[in-house]
C-alpha cells in the first residue's frame, strides 16, 4: 500500500511505502505514526512547493531520524541540502538495502570542496545492507567533478552487498576524457553493476 500525505491530517492506517511532502510541521505531525514499528519500510522524501523547491534542510533530517533503521528504501529525489544531520539519517539506515538520490552540493559552503549528498565512501562503506545506489541530476552542472572523485573512492571500498550504482548519463558531461571508462572498469573489479541511464 503507497499513500501520498499532502497535509498534516492521516489516519494511523499499516503502509509499507511512504512518500511525502520536506515540510517540518508536517513530519513533527507524523512522527508519532512513523515511530510505530510497522511502518515504514520505504520512503521518500520530495520536495515541498510551498518553499521556494529549496531540497530538505538539516531540521527534517533531524526530525526523520527516529524512523532511520526500519528503512530498506529511501528517496529524496529532488536532492537534500548536504548537512552532518543528513550525513547522520542515512548512517542511522543501518537495514538500509536500496538509496536514491538526487545529487547536489552545499552552495553556500567555503571549503575547497564542498559539502555534497553523496556521503563519502567510508561512510557509506557502514551501510552493510546496501545493495543500489541510484543518482540522479537535477542540474546542477558544478557538481560533476565531485561525484566522479566520491564514485572513485566508494568503488574502491564499497559496502559488501552492493551490487548496482545507477547514475544518470548527464553527470558525464563534464568528465575528463577517459573517466567514465576507468569508472566501469573499476566498478567491474569491485563487482558492481554500474548502469548509466538517459
Amino acid at each position: 500500500m503507497e499513500l501520498w500525505i499532502m497535509s498534516c491530517s492521516t489516519a494511523s492506517i499499516p503502509l509499507q511505502r511512504l512518500n511525502i511532502l520536506a515540510n517540518s510541521r508536517l513530519v513533527r505531525s507524523l512522527l508519532p505514526h512513523l515511530q510505530d514499528a510497522t511502518l515504514p519500510r520505504s520512503l521518500t522524501v520530495e520536495n515541498d512547493p510551498d518553499t521556494y523547491f529549496l531540497p530538505p534542510c538539516k531540521s527534517i533530517a533531524t526530525e526523520l531520524l527516529p524512523v532511520a533503521s526500519r528503512l530498506h528504501h529511501f528517496s529524496a529525489p529532488d536532492g537534500w541540502q548536504p548537512s552532518t544531520e543528513f550525513e547522520q539519517l542515512i548512517g542511522a539506515m543501518s537495514d538500509l538495502r536500496h538509496l536514491e538520490l538526487g545529487y547536489t552540493l552545499d552552495s553556500t559552503s567555503t571549503q575547497d570542496t564542498p559539502s555534497h549528498t553523496l556521503l563519502a565512501a567510508n561512510s557509506l562503506g557502514q551501510l552493510t545492507s546496501l545493495r543500489e545506489l541510484t543518482l540522479r541530476d537535477i542540474g546542477e552542472a558544478q557538481s560533476m567533478i565531485y561525484l566522479l572523485a566520491t564514485l572513485n573512492d566508494l568503488l574502491s571500498t564499497p559496502p559488501p552487498s552492493l551490487k548496482r550504482i545507477q547514475l544518470d548519463l548527464s553527470f558525464t558531461t563534464s568528465w575528463p576524457e577517459g573517466a567514465r571508462a576507468e569508472l566501469e572498469s573499476k566498478a567491474e573489479a569491485a563487482g558492481v553493476w554500474l548502469v548509466f541511464v538517459v
